[in-house]
């Protein structure tokens, strides 16, 4: 059995292109095409938005990005997200009580067929050598609103009225 050991790998133009700091080892990407609705005043998982990375190293760093699309039902209810690493919130703002405590924006509509999207990065320190697993959720702000995810509140038969993707992407990145 043979051993190739190197402290470096480079390109024949001379730039190392392994395993140096800030180079991207591995990328893990999940795109959501259906919709998903919830009335829930809890945060609760957004099905099929999340993706799963195994960090090489427990000192490298794991870069997050999210896209979500869609709605709330109305200007005073409004769809809040955030980011889990396993059941831990990342990214969120400081606790201030009764204030939610989200990852990235909200989405909310000024009439029936708006839609808008929110966008989160994150740059995540796991310390961990174990899959890991980034979920995005979704909170309704108000008891008697819905949120809607890749769709806008009525999901007519309209050309006006679309539908989207939502996305979130892993990226290990050596530190």
């Amino acid at each position: 059995m043979s051993t190739l050991a190197a402290n470096f790998i480079q390109s024949l133009a001379g730039k190392r292109i392994l395993n140096t700091t800030g180079g991207i080892l591995q990328v893990v990407s999940t795109t959501k095409t259906d919709t998903f609705t919830t009335t829930s005043t809890t945060f609760t998982n957004i099905t099929g938005l999340s993706a799963a990375i195994t960090p090489t190293s427990t000192t490298n760093r794991i870069l997050v990005m999210a896209r979500v699309c869609g709605a709330g039902t109305n200007g005073s209810n409004r769809a809040q997200f955030r980011i889990l690493r396993g059941a831990t919130p990342i990214g969120v703002g400081d606790a201030a009580s009764p204030r939610v405590q989200v990852s990235m924006g909200e989405l909310y509509i000024a009439e029936s067929n708006s839609f808008s999207s929110t966008l989160f990065f994150h740059l995540d320190s796991p310390a961990t050598t174990s899959e890991t697993t980034y979920q995005v959720q979704v909170v309704c702000g108000n008891a008697t609103g819905t949120a809607f995810v890749n769709r806008n509140q009525t999901d007519g038969a309209f050309s006006y009225e679309p539908r989207g993707s939502s996305s979130i992407t892993v990226m290990e990145i050596v530190a």
